[in-house]
């Protein structure tokens, strides 16, 4: 069964303008995330989702230029585009990353598959129990599912940020995952310039290893505050 990750991305956010191309440590964010993810054991290919705006060219330049698999699609509709790349590269099961999470890897990603086929649903979350870290988030459904919610989605919630319609109409499907203890006040998310310079600390801490667990990063929390001051009172959007 045919396993796609697809990497939501674009260089237009709101907050921080063209965060997925600042560099660490001489690779963009979106290296990074694809790195820490391609040692998978289970994804079968990646693609990069970016809108096929203008303004994303210079993405679009970028990742081909990397060799990365990339889908052009709808800015505003990402269902629409989510849908019709996993339709495109013949996906059967999908995995939902944002490029907003540079902490997301492979073994979570390979834990979270292993219960998704164990238990024979159609729809995995990790993020709805709100246990996990800010940024340590993603989703697995089938392309049924997709297709239903590409079909049927009014709402424009449900169109630009894909899984809602099918966590509301795939009840019966859905496996919420809970970490052992609430960490949704940690963040590891990257939305602002502050997060931006948290990150950077994070790996400028484990340099050069890039492939460190997210998990080791909650073991120098406590000793080494000064790490995540940068971004403390950043305030999530709803």
């Amino acid at each position: 069964m045919k396993t796609i990750c697809i990497i939501q991305a674009r260089v237009g956010s709101s907050r921080f303008k063209g965060k997925i191309l600042r560099e660490i440590n001489n690779k963009k964010i979106i290296e990074i995330i694809y790195e820490r993810l391609k040692k998978s054991k289970f994804i079968n290919d990646f693609v990069i989702a970016i809108p096929d705006t203008k303004e994303n060219d210079i993405l679009n330049n970028f990742l081909l230029k990397k060799n990365f698999k990339v889908f052009r699609g709808s800015e505003k509709n990402v269902l629409e585009r989510y849908y019709l790349a996993a339709k495109m590269f013949k996906a059967k099961v999908i995995i939902r990353v944002t490029s907003d999470c540079p902490f997301i890897n492979h073994k979570i990603i390979d834990d979270h598959i292993k219960i998704y086929f164990r238990k024979k649903k159609t729809i995995l979350s990790n993020y709805l129990s709100k246990s996990y870290p800010l940024g340590i988030s993603f989703s697995i459904c089938d392309l049924n599912s997709l297709r239903v919610a590409y079909k049927n989605a009014k709402d424009p919630k449900e169109i630009e940020h894909v899984m809602p319609y099918i966590y509301k109409n795939f009840k019966s499907s859905l496996i919420k995952t809970r970490y052992k203890s609430n960490l949704n006040r940690v963040r590891l998310t990257l939305d602002y310039p502050a997060d931006f310079i948290t990150i950077r600390k994070i790996f400028n801490k484990f340099s050069p290893k890039i492939l460190f667990d997210w998990e080791e990063i909650l073991k120098i929390q406590k000793k080494e505050k000064s790490l995540f001051k940068d971004n403390f009172n950043c305030v999530q959007k709803k």
